[in-house]
């Protein structure tokens, strides 16, 4: 990975992007299905979620799994496309029905319990 920037946020496990250089064939990775590129701040100017989404769409891109569950129901998802790397942490199913207090779809880890 070259040429890194990166912005997060202690508020919010959501609020991570990233842009980057890379040389790594997407085959070699996990497919990330769902993929949904979350806005980033006008003046994070390299991020740019709807043209991400646009080149996924149109095949231009492909999205993978940088880190599952890397706060638990949050998935660091990436998109590689013509050697740049872009990243951004999203929910995933297992977040969504935890958050919204229901029970965990199966397969999900166990939920951390309360402090």
């Amino acid at each position: 990975m070259r040429n890194f920037q990166g912005i997060d946020s202690d508020s919010s496990p959501i609020r991570y992007r990233a842009c980057f250089e890379i040389d790594t064939d997407p085959a070699d990775l996990t497919p990330y299905s769902g993929a949904t590129p979350l806005n980033a701040p006008g003046w994070f100017g390299c991020f740019n979620a709807a043209t991400l989404t646009q080149a996924l769409r149109e095949g231009r891109a492909t999205a993978v799994l940088g880190v599952s569950n890397i706060r638990y129901g949050i998935d660091r998802v990436i998109i590689l496309q013509d050697g740049r790397g872009y990243a951004w942490q999203q929910i995933n199913p297992c977040g969504t029905a935890h958050f919204d207090g229901d029970p965990v779809p199966p397969g999900c880890p166990p939920p951390p319990t309360a402090e």
